[in-house]
């Protein structure tokens, strides 16, 4: 059904990162026209150790688009995660603590 779907040309993907990487692997989502891309509690994601997914799955999009990333709390990784991410792109960064 999620492949399916997928092949519809969806406006909105909501997927966790490991299946996303699975649809990436296997073809089934074209990751080349994706103008946003929105992590809610990234600071899980990288606390649970899928910073390297999270990598694979921003380095696949355009460098054109944008990133929001959402933060229970914006500690020090999440600072230095979405700092690394704004050296890389020339973006901006807006939070608050």
């Amino acid at each position: 059904m999620q492949i399916k779907a997928l092949q519809k040309n969806p406006q909105i993907v909501v997927a966790t990162p490991g299946r996303l990487q699975d649809m990436m692997r296997r073809r089934k989502i074209d990751m080349t026209k994706i103008e946003w891309v929105v992590l809610d509690e990234a600071d899980e994601m990288l606390d649970m150790g899928f910073q390297e997914e999270v990598d694979i799955i921003l380095s696949s999009v355009p460098e054109k688009r944008h990133i929001l990333l959402f933060f229970s709390y914006y500690a020090c990784r999440g600072r230095k995660y979405s700092g690394a991410l704004y050296e890389k792109s020339g973006g901006e960064i807006h939070g608050k603590t």
